[in-house]
Formats: C-alpha cells, structure tokens, sequence
C-alpha cells in the first residue's frame, strides 16, 4: 500500500478532494487506514508540483463525514510484464 494523501474536503455529491502525496493512474482503488476499499480515483487536478486528486466514494459501504483529515492509501496495479520484442 502507498499513502495517497489527506483528505481536505467532502463534497455533497459524495466525491472526496485529496491533496495528493503521489499521483496514482485514475481508476486505481482507494483505501483507508483500516484497509477497506472505500472509493476510487476519478480525477486529478490542479497544478503538477501540488496535484489535488478527485476520489469517487463509495457512500453505502462508508461514512463519508469520518473521512475528513484522514490519510487515504491506494494499491499500485500490476504492471504487464513485455514478453518479447517483435522485429
């Protein structure tokens, strides 16, 4: 698990703005410190040296107001190993 950011704020439409620590691919799955998956990433903004990321989150399965101030983690994919080089 790599640590994603701290959430700074929760919008009504159940979306949470996090100020990243890393930039992760949109779509990974967004965890909390006890491990549940609680959203995913759905955007990134703002400016490359300070990037905020846009996490849809997953309100039945959370309550969204605990998750103000928290640090949020996410799991890199996989990535796709090459097997040979055509020529």
């Amino acid at each position: 698990m790599r640590p994603l950011g701290r959430v700074i704020k929760i919008s009504s439409s159940g979306k949470a703005l996090v100020k990243a620590h890393e930039v992760p691919e949109i779509g990974v799955e967004v965890y909390d410190e006890n491990m549940r998956i609680i959203g995913y990433v759905q955007d990134v903004i703002g400016p490359v040296k300070g990037p905020y990321i846009s996490v849809k989150l997953y309100e039945d399965k959370v309550n969204v107001s605990y998750f103000k101030n928290k640090l949020l983690y996410y799991k890199e994919k996989p990535r796709r190993g090459i097997k040979g080089l055509r020529r």
